[in-house]
């Protein structure tokens, strides 16, 4: 199994008419990353059997209530081999599995089947998301939102990684634009202008992410919180 759901209420009745039907037990979980609503139907899944073994990637040095998973981890259940495969950016500790043979993806929150994910580092997603895309997928099954098949599969990857080339130049535009230092609050004013207010603290997180991953690649750098362009050469 991967990802035990929120937790909520009506879940573990509905898992065990779906075990029972199947005539199958979970034996291991697999967790893409420590997210609630990934993780939160631990103990549900542990009253269904006690026995069951939970894994995470660890993304720091201290104590787990997990088994570790690492990079390149195979686990094989029923005939079924998957690869573990670090895909951080969305979280530190996130992964994603792989079915070679099939070519079947399970991308956790890395990558939705509806709309774009949140990250907490834009330069560690974008290089996850690169490594998404090599591996050739044909099916993405998602944490949210439906399943994507087909050339739809790498498609959706690289719409995600188009999308963020697109945000970054209007960043830079922006700053071009600027000719001289900005704070991230006068970049979404000019790119968000259209959106509503109550949205721009949400997009000015969003563009300091932007920002961040720009310093780390020595294209901007910042003074408190006003920042200046260096370099406009992408690295996308």
């Amino acid at each position: 199994m991967i990802d035990t759901g929120e937790g909520k209420e009506k879940y573990q009745s509905v898992l065990s008419n779906v075990l029972k039907e199947e005539n199958c037990t979970i034996d291991k979980v697999l967790l893409t990353h420590w997210h609630r609503d990934h993780v939160g139907g631990t103990s549900q899944i542990k009253d269904l059997n006690s026995e069951a073994t939970f894994s995470k990637c660890n993304s720091s040095d201290e104590l787990s209530e997990y088994l570790p998973i690492k990079d390149g981890d195979i686990f094989e259940v029923d005939g079924v081999k998957l690869t573990a495969v670090h895909t951080p950016g969305h979280t530190t500790d996130h992964m994603v599995f792989f079915i070679e043979e099939t070519g079947e993806l399970f991308t956790g929150d890395s990558i939705l089947g509806q709309g774009t994910a949140v990250f907490e580092n834009l330069s560690t997603y974008i290089s996850s998301l690169k490594r998404q895309l090599d591996l050739n997928p044909k099916i993405l099954y998602p944490g949210h939102g439906p399943m994507i098949s087909g050339s739809n599969a790498r498609g959706k990857i690289q719409e995600y990684i188009t999308h963020r080339q697109q945000r970054e130049d209007e960043i830079i535009k922006v700053m071009t634009d600027a000719g001289g230092e900005v704070t991230a609050m006068d970049i979404v004013k000019v790119i968000y202008a259209r959106y509503p207010q109550s949205l721009w603290p949400a997009a000015e997180h969003s563009v300091l992410l932007h920002l961040n991953k720009l310093k780390d690649e020595g294209r901007t750098k910042a003074v408190e919180d006003r920042w200046t362009l260096v370099s406009r050469q992408s690295a996308l």
